[in-house]
């Protein structure tokens, strides 16, 4: 018996049976290679731009993205964003620099040489840069330890370890070069005059829980104070002149709060991120906060980082990233709370750090658990729910019925 002929784009269970052929199998769409080109989602919904009034800006997307080797945990930029520090608890600690061209270059690499000397010292948990010392990077490590790094002559110049379990956060004093404060999971925060050599106050609410971030206020007249937010969903805002209690307390999430930001733009207002309830939630401490915060924020994942956008509407709009179920940094507008009003998904795992170019509202840089180290641009990078949200909801119900909204 001759066997049959399966042609090309048939159905080849059809030609065996003998029934009838079926239509070719659709081709899958081509991928574009110029980033400029719309996708076959985007014709299909009807949203491409037939304006030939702006032209398309198009970054360098060869050189945009760097891959370090190792999951990051934190990043920090100088204070004009031209150079910025990423760091990992696996043994990265590499600083960048952006060309004018739109790409990313390494300028540092305070662990070129591996050797069996290296310590935990050089396994940096957290990353923070002196803006009144522009040579100076502290970092923190798991043995308790903050670290300062000399980028001019690329090595480790001088370490302090007072804190008892894991250092996990640490900020330099925004007017003061010698003052920066560091958190710990032993639930304390230490206060280190670097003229001093050791830590000079230590600040404990009598709390056990650890200590997952804190801030400097940078507005006028209230640079003596500072937040700190902890694992059971409490943050304190303390005067650094005062030890014996904090000045003021609030709960603000259940479960844990990762991050706790001042606003750049508005004396008294703080962003709030919940490890687990997935809010970003604005309160408002000149007012009571037992009226709970002025917007709230569900994003949908765990929030690792909760940043105030340091342009434009930056009194209003805030940029996130998940600890686990989502690899994308959203940026969000709290007057249109509902869903985010731009997406970058360019990471393949969790982004951890953010840090935002002091001088350029388009760009910013994200380094994730992949080890990428991403310089993003809303030109060309973001994608914007709004433009595939349906304006009509409908839906059928089993017995026929149709629900709009």
């Amino acid at each position: 018996m001759e066997p049959r002929r399966v042609h090309f784009g048939l159905n080849p269970i059809s030609e065996i049976r003998g029934d009838s052929p079926v239509a070719p199998v659709r081709p899958v769409p081509r991928i574009p290679a110029d980033p400029t080109e719309y996708s076959a989602t985007e014709r299909e919904l009807g949203i491409e731009d037939d304006s030939d009034d702006e032209p398309i800006f198009v970054a360098n997307q060869r050189g945009r993205m760097v891959q370090t080797g190792e999951p990051l945990d934190s990043m920090t930029s100088n204070i004009d964003g031209t150079m910025f520090c990423a760091g990992g608890s696996r043994g990265v600690l590499k600083v960048f620099s952006i060309h004018d061209d739109n790409t990313l270059a390494e300028a540092c690499n305070f662990r070129r040489i591996k050797s069996k000397r290296l310590t935990l010292l050089y396994s940096p948990l957290a990353v923070a840069w002196n803006h009144n010392l522009p040579n100076q990077i502290g970092t923190t490590s798991t043995n308790g330890a903050v670290v300062f790094w000399d980028i001019e002559r690329q090595c480790l110049d001088f370490h302090f370890k007072e804190h008892k379990r894991s250092a996990t956060s640490l900020q330099f004093h925004p007017t003061e070069k010698d003052i920066l404060i560091s958190s710990s999971k032993d639930a304390t925060v230490l206060l280190y005059d670097i003229r001093v050599g050791k830590s000079t106050s230590k600040y404990a609410s009598g709390s056990f829980d650890a200590v997952r971030d804190l801030q400097w206020c940078m507005h006028d007249g209230q640079e003596h104070l500072f937040n700190a937010c902890d694992d059971s969903g409490t943050v304190r805002l303390w005067d650094r002149r005062r030890i014996d209690k904090p000045y003021l307390v609030f709960h603000a999430h259940h479960g844990l709060v990762s991050s706790a930001q001042f606003a750049p733009k508005s004396r008294f207002l703080i962003a709030t991120g919940g490890g687990r309830d997935k809010f970003i939630k604005i309160w408002d401490w000149s007012r009571s906060l037992d009226d709970g915060p002025v917007y709230s924020i569900e994003t949908g994942a765990p929030v690792g980082k909760a940043l105030w956008r340091p342009h434009g509407d930056g009194s209003f709009q805030l940029a996130s990233c998940s600890v686990v179920n989502d690899t994308l940094v959203h940026f969000w507008d709290v007057r249109r709370p509902f869903f985010p009003y731009a997406s970058f998904s360019d990471h393949k795992d969790s982004v951890v750090a953010l840090a935002f170019l002091q001088h350029d509202e388009l760009r910013f840089v994200s380094g994730g658990k992949d080890g990428l180290v991403i310089l993003n641009d809303f030109r060309c990078d973001a994608r914007r729910p709004i433009e595939y949200a349906n304006d009509v909801s409908l839906d059928t119900a089993p017995d026929g019925l149709i629900g709009v909204a």
